[in-house]
């Protein structure tokens, strides 16, 4: 099996959300998706990579591109309804593995909602959801982010285009340490112009059902009233499924997230440098 048809595909999964957040990832996504149809790529949906069925397809190389996994982290109030992750919000969007998620944190009118969706075919299209979430989210009208990396403040971009009140949350002295310089400018520009908050060196104490408290550099305690909180912090490698195939004896390689975590940059250049090793 060419390795190269599993990394176009895991790219454009991982693009589809990406897209829906910062508009300019669309175009990078159209074009992995004309390749993969352009070549004679074979797409296994609802697969799972197990050793068997690696031995089975008598792979020669295994490339692993399972991204990162996030962990709750250790805030209290963090298991309530109303707090999402950033994948939770990704599998809902995308109607991937949705179902559970759906059942545990939206009412029946809002799950027959997206079950239309779905079967009407709109979570399969990045323009159709991009219109459909101007309409409706998940999410209440003030939205705390914790986390001011790319993930939160990508976020941040969409949530107040579509006329959300939000407030970035950060742990650490600075925002968009990950972005260029020059992006990282104009996206927090544009948050500031829209009326957000971005809040840096501060520290969450608890999520209330309509508060989130935090603690600032200083010591001081204060608290800001939230219809809904995402938590865009935590992610770390998710190296289950390559130690797990290392069982098959043939040469598994991780790109992405799955190794470090480096974003759709970092994707490209291992998933690149992958393909050049085999």
């Amino acid at each position: 099996m060419d390795p190269r048809r599993l990394l176009l595909y895991w790219l454009v999964m991982t693009l589809f959300f990406a897209g829906l957040a910062y508009a300019e990832n669309g175009a990078l996504l159209d074009h992995l998706v004309r390749q993969v149809k352009k070549l004679p790529i074979q797409v296994m949906l609802d697969t799972a990579a197990t050793p068997g069925l690696i031995r089975e397809l008598k792979a020669d190389t295994v490339i692993v591109a399972t991204g990162a996994e996030r962990s709750a982290p250790a805030i209290p109030g963090a298991e309530q309804d109303h707090v999402w992750s950033g994948d939770e919000l990704r599998r809902l969007m995308t109607d991937d593995r949705a179902e559970e998620i759906a059942k545990r944190k939206l009412s029946f009118a809002q799950r027959a909602l997206m079950k239309a969706g779905s079967l009407a075919g709109v979570t399969d299209s990045s323009d159709a959801i991009q219109n459909l979430s101007r309409l409706w989210m998940p999410l209440g009208k003030r939205v705390a982010i914790v986390g001011g990396g790319l993930v939160g403040l990508e976020l941040a971009e969409f949530l107040v285009d579509r006329g959300r009140q939000v407030t970035v949350l950060e742990e650490g002295p600075s925002l968009g340490r990950e972005l260029s310089i020059v992006r990282r400018w104009r996206v927090l520009d544009g948050l500031r112009q829209h009326g957000a908050e971005l809040l840096t060196e501060v520290t969450i104490k608890e999520i209330g059902r309509k508060a989130i408290s935090y603690a600032t550099k200083e010591g001081e305690a204060r608290s800001l009233a939230v219809d809904s909180v995402v938590l865009a912090i935590g992610a770390r490698p998710d190296d289950r499924l390559a130690k797990e195939l290392e069982t098959v004896k043939v040469p598994v390689i991780s790109i992405g997230d799955g190794a470090a975590i480096g974003y759709i940059e970092g994707a490209l250049a291992s998933g690149f440098a992958a393909g050049n090793r085999v």
